[in-house]
C-alpha cells in the first residue's frame, strides 16, 4: 500500500509530461481547470523493471500485487509497462549498457506524453542499474523501489527523486523457524 501511496502521489502532475507546447505553438493551451481535468484522465503511465524473467513466481506475484493494488487504489487509469532485466543471465556492464540502449529507444520512441511518469525498481539489481542510467533513460522521472535491502541501499546510495519499500531478509531466522 505504501508503493501504491508513493506512486499516486509522484505521478500526480503528469511529471515527466510534456507542457502541451511551448513558444511559438499552434495550438492553445488549456485553461487551468480544463487541462487538471485533462490530467486527470489521462492514465499513470508506470514502467517497472523486474530484475529477473517476469515468469519467475516471487516475480509474477509482485507485478500482481502492484496492478491490482494501483488499480484497486486510483481512479486514474494505469498504463503498466514490465520490463525483465535477466540480470543474473547475463552479469555485465556490457548488457547493461546494452539494455539501457533498447530501453532508450523503445521509450523515446514514444510520445512525450505516452513516455512513463512514475519507474519502479523491483530488487538492488534493477536500482543498481538505475543508479547508472537513469539520468540518461528517464531523466527528472520519479523512481519507486521495492524489495531493496537496506545493506544494498547503503551500498548503491540514494537517487533523487526516488522513494520506496526496503526488505530485510533474515535467511538466518527464517531456517531456524523451518527447522524447528
Amino acid at each position: 500500500r505504501r508503493v501504491l501511496a508513493v506512486l499516486l502521489l509522484m505521478g500526480a502532475g503528469g511529471l515527466g509530461a510534456g507542457d502541451g507546447g511551448g513558444a511559438g505553438s499552434d495550438q492553445a493551451q488549456p485553461q487551468p481547470q480544463a487541462q487538471g481535468e485533462a490530467q486527470a484522465q489521462a492514465p499513470l503511465r508506470v514502467m517497472v523493471l523486474l530484475p529477473e524473467q517476469a515468469g519467475l513466481p516471487a516475480l509474477r506475484l509482485i507485478v500482481s500485487h502492484l496492478r491490482e493494488t494501483l488499480h484497486l487504489g486510483s481512479e486514474r487509469a494505469i498504463d503498466l509497462h514490465v520490463e525483465a532485466a535477466e540480470f543474473s543471465h547475463f552479469p555485465s556492464e556490457h548488457y547493461d549498457a546494452l539494455l539501457a540502449d533498447f530501453l532508450a529507444a523503445k521509450y523515446q520512441s514514444l510520445p512525450e506524453d505516452h513516455r512513463p511518469q512514475v519507474i519502479v525498481a523491483v530488487w538492488s539489481s534493477a536500482y543498481r542499474f538505475f543508479k547508472h542510467y537513469r539520468d540518461i533513460l528517464f531523466p527528472r522521472v520519479p523512481l519507486v523501489f521495492a524489495g531493496v535491502d537496506p545493506r544494498e541501499l547503503d551500498a548503491i546510495g540514494p537517487l533523487p527523486l526516488s522513494t520506496g519499500v526496503i526488505t530485510q531478509a533474515d535467511i538466518t531466522g527464517t531456517c531456524l523457524l523451518y527447522t524447528s
